[in-house]
């Protein structure tokens, strides 16, 4: 493929798109704008861009590539992606448009996307971009999501997300990230609010609300730079719509804050007698989003398979649109917990069913249409409901209703009985809201922790119940079958001895009521639950991997190892956006010490593989986290020890069980290591520790370090890290080619595409590098990848330095140290600190060094620390770099945490090559 293509292709999807208004206005001038796209109509640009990208399809991934370049392709890259997804996106998927507009032949999209994710040298890219543009930019700030959050903060919202739910945002309810960054509402981002985007969302709030005319409403959208004005007519309508969104109650506040647009809704069908059955009716534009390149996709809900789709020759899609919660002929599931799509065995979208409301004690449905209808909305006496309730819940006015497993459903059938309610041990817990009557007053109570206490999960603590209104006179709470009696301490009530609080407590899956009795009421009340827990829910069971992250510290944040993931809240976050090489995972917060929630954090892929046991009598077998069907391309590898070639199995011993959610394979005997591939890439392996550190310890070739991150041993956890440092001792270069060299791996075993994690492995073991011996710094440098083109020996000098500072400071910084003598030397050095800082090369030397302050506050805030402390950090590794007597371990960890940002390994790479020019006189 002649991949200068890939930009000519990019380049003629921008000229087609009008100028970005709302990039003009996120401090970019739009005569810059313009300037910028004929830069790019240059037939060198077009050339450099096409090296970029072809350097950019290797599996290394763009490290070789001058600053400068990646920026100005990055600033394409992030107004077009801009553009395209405000117009074509949704509130919760911007990729696939994205993709979409790039190219329609599936070429172009190696060098830039794989598996409809951005590859690191897209990320690079539109994180350079942003700094090149000095756009709005959350990268290294927010996490997993921060790339997918950086791009929707470039424009606000989506125009098919605000056409569809601009009501609820407005009321308040679920509002984009995006949207409350730019309003200002979000202070942790403070810096990043827009003015004129605050006039335009007060505009709308204030039309909405009848202050403004139709005609000072269409005039603001006309100016504003936000949205396009053929926007205005619909959004001046979508704005007086009514909220119709069901709240089932405000004890989940995770379910008022959801930002993504659903993928599916609930519904009930229930033809009496037979027995009610949950449905999940897909958003099929999303669906087909996410399905984009795919020719199948299996839907499960909760681990089951409830139906398969197929691409048609026509490009539609053969299946259902409306999902039965349980596969055909099983019992009906009134609980679902997950529901997830897959194709080929990945994993592509899963939806928290709980989130959306599943898990809550009490549901309404409208039987005439099936949809789920708010607690507190008016109910008609002539229209017939279904009620999905919790075992301890009873209707007593009812006798039509089924009891299942974990609920029990109650049909009103019109005309029901004016005195209705749900009861709980005989107290009034709901009843309903009609025209003739007077609602009942909600009481919304909240369990929370003792001031200042922590309680782990599964062990027992008191707590204190607020919001008690004040003429009750007793408070009982009702957990795990056991009734806590409560004392009256001023306006709490407490329990007069420990509760026991368990991982379902936790997840709302066990309930929790409180009883309140006055002298006019007694009612059952489900609090909010408010505890300050610490510990980690994996929810590997229920599909392909989420987690929830429970501590007691407010604004904690979570760590692999080094590497910020996000900041920990209410809501799951995908196993997923873990790179999963053995680093431990933490939680880190301001004036408390650090927490270590898992020692190791482990990718064993895509099922748990059970090895045979009791000297190889039993066979081995495996469960997989979503449905795999086995076919020819899938092998088994088997290891008997790991330096020698492992045995090649076809699939088709395989025996499959279970809808091919389980495998039983044949006798392996005792193994090393195995593993099941599809294609040669890895879909499930385990391995043994012992035969590993052996081979580990005599002199291990690159094919040994290959096959180690083939099958994704956890080389970071403290079980392989010391043999992996002893090995990466003896040989870096063999360590570093066998790492990032596809043909260092054997047996047709291929990496997996846009693998997370891979130089954080790196910087782990040569964070604190040196060698003085110019010829090993020398043949480590070009075990890298670089730039194809011939060059001279001073451009490649150069190419290193800045090549090898993106990677690991220490690497730059060595060969830099071993390499500068000579005038001709310092220059290049000089230029190489000047893009690590994004300062064109021919920067003067006092320049950088003031660019280099300016850059150190920005740092520090990253890892909150004064950018004095942060100052004296850096001279402490450089001391330590040029084996002088240093106190540089205590700085360490902080220095280790900035060199996993995209903008901390240039600024200390920068900053170690400016400390070796002034000590070289400069």
């Amino acid at each position: 493929m002649d991949l200068e293509e890939v930009f000519c292709h990019f380049l003629n999807r921008f000229e087609s798109l009008p100028t970005p208004r709302s990039v003009a206005e996120a401090r970019i001038k739009t005569d810059e704008v313009e300037a910028l796209k004929l830069w790019f109509s240059e037939r060198d640009a077009r050339m450099w861009c096409g090296t970029w990208c072809e350097s950019a399809s290797q599996v290394h991934l763009s490290n070789e590539i001058f600053a400068s370049e990646r920026e100005m392709f990055g600033a394409l890259l992030l107004i077009l992606a801009s553009e395209v997804c405000r117009e074509n996106s949704n509130e919760d998927s911007v990729w696939p448009a994205v993709t979409s507009a790039v190219q329609p032949d599936k070429r172009f999209l190696s060098p830039l996307f794989v598996g409809g994710q951005p590859t690191t040298a897209c990320k690079m890219a539109l994180a350079a971009g942003a700094r090149k543009l000095q756009l709005r930019n959350l990268i290294d700030r927010y996490g997993a999501q921060e790339y997918f959050d950086n791009l929707k903060l470039q424009f606000g919202f989506t125009l098919r997300g605000a056409v569809r739910r601009l009501p609820e945002w407005l009321d308040g309810l679920g509002r984009p990230i995006a949207v409350r960054i730019l309003t200002g509402v979000e202070p942790e981002y403070g810096d990043l609010w827009s003015c004129s985007f605050n006039d335009l969302w007060k505009g709308l709030d204030d039309f909405r609300r009848s202050r403004v005319s139709v005609e000072n409403i269409s005039a603001l959208l006309q100016a504003s730079p936000w949205i396009r004005p053929q926007w205005a007519p619909e959004l001046i309508r979508a704005s007086k719509l009514r909220t119709n969104r069901p709240s089932p109650t405000l004890s989940v506040p995770q379910i008022l804050d959801r930002t993504d647009e659903p993928l599916c809704e609930l519904l009930l069908r229930w033809d009496y007698p037979a027995k009610p059955g949950l449905w999940l009716r897909l958003n099929k534009e999303r669906v087909y989003e996410i399905l984009g390149g795919r020719d199948r996709a299996a839907f499960a809900v909760d681990g089951r398979v409830v139906d398969r789709w197929t691409l048609q020759e026509g490009g539609g899609w053969r299946g259902r649109s409306e999902l039965p919660c349980q596969a055909e002929g099983a019992k009906h599931n009134l609980r679902p917990n997950l529901m997830s799509i897959s194709s080929d065995g990945k994993l592509l979208e899963e939806v928290d069913l709980l989130e959306m409301g599943m898990g809550e004690p009490l549901l309404i449905f409208d039987l005439g249409n099936g949809s789920m209808v708010s607690l507190t909305s008016k109910l008609s006496p002539s229209a017939d409901y279904g009620l999905i309730c919790d075992t301890d819940l009873s209707v007593p006015a009812v006798t039509q209703a089924v009891k299942l497993k974990d609920r029990v459903a109650y049909r009103l059938t019109s005309p029901w009985p004016q005195d209705l309610s749900v009861v709980c041990d005989g107290i009034k817990y709901w009843e309903p809201t009609v025209e003739q009557k007077e609602p009942i007053k909600p009481i919304r109570l909240k369990l929370e922790s003792l001031p200042g206490e922590t309680t782990q999960i599964e062990s027992a603590c008191r707590v204190n119940v607020t919001g008690v209104p004040e003429d009750v006179i007793v408070v009982s709470v009702v957990a795990g079958g056991w009734s806590y009696h409560t004392t009256k301490l001023g306006a709490v009530w407490q329990t007069e001895r420990p509760v026991q609080i368990t991982l379902g407590m936790a997840l709302g899956k066990e309930r929790i009521r409180i009883n309140i009795r006055s002298d006019r009421f007694s009612r059952t009340v489900t609090p909010k639950l408010s505890l300050n827990l610490r510990g980690i829910a994996c929810l590997e069971a229920d599909g392909a991997g989420r987690a929830r992250v429970f501590v007691g510290e407010d604004k904690a944040e979570l760590f692999e190892g080094p590497c910020f993931v996000g900041k920990i809240s209410s809501r799951t976050f995908q196993l997923g956006d873990l790179h999963g090489w053995g680093a431990p995972l933490i939680s880190r917060s301001e004036g408390h010490l650090d927490t270590v929630l898992v020692e190791s954090v482990e990718d064993y892929g895509s099922g748990k593989f059970v090895p045979s046991l009791f000297g190889g009598q039993t066979r081995a077998w495996l469960t997989w986290q979503v449905p795999i069907s086995r076919g020819k391309e899938h092998r088994i590898f088997v290891w008997s020890q790991i330096s020698q070639k492992p045995r090649d199995l076809p699939a088709i011993e395989v025996a499959s069980q279970q809808g091919d959610f389980r495998w039983k394979l044949p006798n392996l005997g005792v193994a090393a290591a195995m593993a099941i591939a599809y294609q040669g890439t890895r879909l499930a392996s385990y391995w043994a520790s012992e035969p590993i550190i052996k081979a580990l310890g005599h002199y291990p070739p690159n094919g040994l370090f290959a096959l180690l991150r083939w099958l994704k041993v956890p080389v970071l956890n403290p079980v392989f890290s010391p043999a992996m440092q002893q090995a990466v001792d003896l040989d870096p270069a063999e360590f570093v080619s066998g790492w990032l060299d596809d043909d260092a791996l054997q047996y047709g075993l291929v990496h997996r595409p846009a693998e997370q994690g891979l130089y954080a492995v790196i910087r782990k073991f040569l964070w604190n590098y040196t060698d003085r011996n110019e010829r090993r710094m020398e043949a480590l440098a070009r075990t890298f990848p670089a730039d194809g083109k011939p060059q001279t020996e001073l451009e490649v000098f150069r190419s290193s330095i800045t090549r090898l500072g993106e990677i690991c400071p220490s690497l730059s910084y060595n060969f830099a140290r071993l390499k500068l003598r000579g005038d001709k030397y310092r220059k290049y050095v000089c230029a190489a600190a000047a893009a690590m800082l994004r300062q064109p090369e021919t920067t003067e030397f006092v320049q950088l060094r003031n660019r280099r302050i300016a850059d150190r506050r920005e740092c520090a805030n990253l890892i909150k620390v004064s950018p004095e402390a942060l100052e004296k950090g850096v001279n402490a590794y450089g001391a330590y770099l040029d084996n002088q007597v240093s106190d540089y371990k205590q700085f360490e960890p902080d220095l280790r945490r900035l060199g996993e940002t995209l903008c901390g390994r240039p600024f200390l790479t920068a900053s170690l090559l400016i400390r070796l020019l002034e000590r070289n006189n400069f």
